[in-house]
């Protein structure tokens, strides 16, 4: 009998107390009124379906060999280049 009252008075202050809503409630019951109409529209669309698994491709999509060795011959030999010019230039430097 002692928690009569405050059961009581605990039940009054939530009904009485307005209801919090969530940061967002509002918008998304918007967009809930803006989706709504989209029910009552008729669709008219054909679904197409397709059985058969694809298959492998016969032709092999990597570059070749000889594409790679030039390009990597091409490459060594600037680098290469690149490097004894920069060695040259600082020998050159610090004998003048």
């Amino acid at each position: 009998m002692l928690g009569e009252n405050f059961l009581s008075a605990e039940i009054n202050s939530l009904t009485e107390s307005p209801i919090v809503y969530p940061v967002r409630y509002h918008d998304i019951t918007l967009e809930l009124s803006l989706l709504e109409p989209l029910l009552q529209q008729q669709v008219t669309a054909q679904v197409y379906r397709y059985q058969l698994t694809p298959g492998e491709d016969m032709k092999k999509d990597k570059p070749k060999k000889a594409l790679i060795l030039v390009l990597g011959v091409l490459l060594g030999g600037m680098l290469g280049i690149g490097t004894v010019l920069v060695m040259d230039g600082i020998t050159r430097y610090r004998r003048s």
